[in-house]
């Protein structure tokens, strides 16, 4: 008897987890139930293993946030960067996980924090990632879109 195969969410988690380092840009929207719009930015994502995570966002204003290890630091404009230490804030712990994990690779981490679904294929994929267990609702959902270039 064959072990079953692996579900689409793994096999894209571990694909994106091949790559040791990279440097994209990103369009990010957040859709806010109070807000009557989806709140728009775009920057560069930059990507170094073991979970070095650098997010410079250009617009709508520049903010840059830095994650290694368990130290996350967010500087906006020129202003001074806030240095947070996410072993004391599990909620943000489980946001940067959703960006980190699958950089790394790392399916278990991300499935100890939420709760994925994958649609298409590994070519073409959709993956939503809903916050787990109940109490991580205020947690916001993640949707992480890829198209795979020849």
């Amino acid at each position: 008897m064959q072990p079953p195969a692996p579900d689409l969410a793994d096999t894209i988690i571990a694909r994106i987890g091949m790559v040791p380092a990279r440097h994209n840009t990103f369009h990010e929207s957040r859709h806010i139930a109070a807000l009557t719009h989806d709140l728009s930015s775009s920057g560069e994502l930059i990507y170094a293993r073991p979970g070095h995570v650098q997010k410079i966002t250009h617009a709508p204003r520049p903010e840059t946030l830095i994650v290694q290890g368990t130290t996350l630091s967010l500087a906006r404009g020129q202003g001074p960067a806030r240095v947070v230490d996410l072993s004391h804030h599990a909620q943000l712990a489980a946001l940067v996980e959703a960006i980190r994990a699958p950089l790394d690779g790392d399916i278990t981490a991300l499935r100890h924090d939420y709760t994925l679904a994958a649609q298409g294929d590994v070519a073409h994929w959709t993956l939503q990632l809903t916050p787990c267990p109940p109490w991580r609702a205020t947690c916001a959902r993640s949707r992480l879109t890829a198209r795979t270039t020849p």
